[in-house]
C-alpha cells in the first residue's frame, strides 16, 4: 500500500452490546481496483462499509485516506473525501425526474433560483461516465429497475468520488439486466475509481472483481487475488468448509390432495388466463422475468390484491376472498418481495417480529404472554440460525440476510396451508441459502404446500418439484422439477421449450 491508496482501514474494532461485529480488520482498496467484500451474513460487511462512509465510527483502528489519518464524524465527511456509497435500498425519488435525481439535495442555482439547464448538463455528463442512454427528463419511476440502479450509480458518480461502495447492487435486478450493470462497474473502475463490491452472488464476482477479501465472525479471513481463489475455495472461507445442497427425491403429486385452485386468472392486464392446481405437501416455483407479473400472483392469492377475473380456490374451503386476515385464517401467508417496507418493524424486537401474525395463540385472558413469545421467537432463532445479540434486539440492528430470515421464521409459523415466498433468498449468504432450501423442504414434508418466486433460476431446483414459466403474459404447463436443468430453465423462462420432453 502507497500514500497513494484512496482508502485504508487498520486495526478497525466495532463493538455492539454483546456482540464483537469487527475484530482487528484490515482492509485497503487501490485506484482502478473492484475488491468484492464477501462473508457470510453478521460476518461484519455490513459495519466496515458503515464504517467507510461516516454512518459509524470504529471503537478502535484507524482510516486513511491518501495515506493521511481521518475521522468521519458523519457520511457528510466522507463524502468531503471523496466515498460514496450505493446501498442496496435505492435513495430515490419516484416523482423526481432523472437529472433532480441525480443532483439530489444538491441542485445548482443560479440568481438564487435552481438552473434546470446546469443541472441537466450534470445529469448527461454522469450519465455518460456508465455510458448508458436514459432521458434526464424523464420521471424515475417509467424506468426499469436496471436503470434506476444505474441513476443512483450516476447520482454518486456526479460527485466525484475516489471510492464507491456498491452494497448489493444487483440483489433487485432480473439476471437479463445484471450482465449490463457488471459492463458499467467494471468501466467506472476503468476510470480510476476504486470499488469497494459486495454481493452473495458468486457468478458476478467472478466476472466483475479483481481480489477478493473474505470476513467470517467479524475477522479478516482473506484477502487475494481472484485470479488465486475458486468458487469452493471463497465459499470454504466463507463459512469454515463446504457447503453442500441435499440431493431432492422425485415426488408425485397426482393423488395428493389439492389445496389451491387457480383457474383462468387475469391480472390488471399482465397476467392472462393463467390456471394450475397446487398439491398438499408441493413446492412449485413461478419462473419468469422481472415484470411476468410473478408477484402479482403471489399477492393474490394471500388476499393483498383483488381477483378481477377468474377464480381462486382453497381446498374445501370455498373461494378466495381479497382479505389478507380471512387467508392468514385459513393457514395462507406470504413473504413480502420488498423486505424493508413491507416485511420488517425496524424498531420492533427479533422477538416480536417473529411473533407478528400469530399473537392469538400467544396470548392468555386477552394479555400477551411474553414468556410464550420468547419461546416461540427462540426456537425460530436456532431453527433459521438467526445471528442477533438478544431476541430483544431491534431488528433494524440485524444485517439484511439475517432480516430475511426473521420474515420468513413469523410466516413459517402461521402457514399451515399454503406458504408464498416472495425472493426468500434476496440478500443471503450460501449457507442460509442452503438452511432456507433445507427449511423450505422440511415444510413441505409437513404438509404445506409451498409457491417460490425467485430471480435465481438455478435456486429452482434446489427446492422445488414443479415450475410454471410466465412469459408475455401467459404460463406454461407445470413442469416435472426433475425434467429440468439450468440450461432449459434459460430457454423456457425466455419462451422456449429447449430440450425439454
Amino acid at each position: 500500500m502507497t500514500e497513494q491508496t484512496p482508502l485504508r482501514l487498520e486495526h478497525i474494532y466495532k463493538f455492539y452490546p454483546g456482540v464483537t461485529a469487527l475484530e482487528d480488520v484490515d482492509f485497503a482498496v487501490e485506484a482502478g481496483e473492484v475488491r468484492a467484500l464477501l462473508g457470510k451474513n453478521g460476518a461484519g460487511k455490513s459495519t466496515l462499509i458503515r464504517l467507510a462512509c461516516g454512518l459509524e465510527r470504529p471503537d478502535k483502528g484507524s482510516i486513511t485516506i491518501h495515506g493521511k489519518p481521518v475521522e468521519f464524524k458523519n457520511p457528510a465527511d466522507a463524502r468531503a473525501f471523496g466515498i460514496e456509497i450505493v446501498s442496496q435500498e435505492l435513495n430515490l425519488v419516484p416523482w423526481l425526474d432523472v437529472a433532480e435525481n441525480i443532483s439530489l439535495g444538491r441542485y445548482p442555482k443560479r440568481f438564487g433560483r435552481i438552473d434546470y439547464k446546469a443541472m441537466r448538463r450534470a445529469a448527461i455528463e454522469s450519465l455518460a461516465r456508465l455510458d448508458v442512454e436514459i432521458d434526464p427528463s424523464l420521471p424515475l419511476s417509467r424506468l426499469s429497475p436496471a436503470q434506476q440502479q444505474l441513476v443512483e450509480i450516476a447520482k454518486a458518480l456526479s460527485k466525484q468520488p475516489s471510492v464507491l461502495l456498491l452494497d448489493e447492487p444487483t440483489s433487485s435486478l432480473p439476471l437479463t439486466e445484471v450482465s449490463a450493470l457488471l459492463t458499467t462497474v467494471k468501466r467506472i473502475a476503468s476510470q480510476g475509481v476504486a470499488i469497494i463490491y459486495v454481493s452473495h452472488r458468486l457468478s458476478e464476482i467472478a466476472e466483475v472483481a479483481h481480489s477478493v477479501t473474505v470476513l467470517r465472525n467479524g475477522k479478516l479471513v482473506s484477502t487475494a487475488p481472484l485470479s488465486e481463489l475458486t468458487e469452493q475455495m471463497i465459499v470454504n472461507q466463507m463459512v469454515g468448509g463446504a457447503v453442500e445442497h441435499s440431493e431432492i427425491e422425485p415426488r408425485e403429486f397426482a393423488t395428493a390432495p389439492v389445496v389451491l385452485h387457480v383457474d383462468d386468472l387475469t391480472i390488471k392486464q399482465r397476467i392472462e388466463h393463467v390456471s394450475f392446481d397446487l398439491h398438499q405437501g408441493e413446492v412449485l416455483g413461478l419462473a419468469g422475468l422481472l415484470g411476468t407479473g410473478r408477484s402479482e400472483i403471489l399477492r393474490t392469492i394471500a388476499g393483498f390484491e383483488p381477483v378481477e377475473h377468474g377464480r381462486i380456490t382453497l381446498g374445501n374451503a370455498g373461494d378466495h376472498r381479497a382479505n389478507v386476515r380471512y387467508m392468514i385464517a385459513r393457514g395462507v401467508a406470504l413473504t413480502p418481495e420488498n423486505r424493508r417496507d413491507e416485511g420488517i418493524i425496524p424498531r420492533l424486537g427479533v422477538h416480536e417480529n417473529l411473533a407478528l401474525g400469530r399473537w392469538n395463540e400467544l396470548t392468555r385472558r386477552g394479555l400477551i404472554s411474553w414468556r410464550s413469545v420468547r419461546t416461540v421467537a427462540g426456537d425460530f432463532v436456532q431453527k433459521l440460525s438467526i445471528k442477533t445479540p438478544e431476541l430483544d434486539t431491534p431488528v433494524m440492528n440485524l444485517s439484511g440476510g439475517n432480516q430475511q430470515k426473521v420474515v420468513i421464521g413469523r410466516w413459517l409459523g402461521v402457514a399451515e396451508r399454503v406458504l408464498l415466498l416472495d425472493e426468500p433468498t434476496r440478500g443471503v449468504d450460501v449457507e442460509a441459502k442452503s438452511q432456507i432450501y433445507e427449511i423450505i423442504r422440511a415444510t413441505s414434508k409437513r404438509g404445506v404446500a409451498i409457491i417460490v418466486v425467485t430471480s435465481e433460476l438455478e435456486e429452482l431446483l434446489w427446492c422445488c418439484d414443479s415450475i410454471i414459466f410466465l412469459h408475455k403474459g401467459q404460463a406454461s404447463q407445470k413442469y416435472r422439477r426433475a425434467d429440468l436443468n439450468a440450461e432449459t430453465l434459460n430457454s423456457l423462462v425466455n419462451g422456449g421449450d429447449k430440450g425439454v420432453e
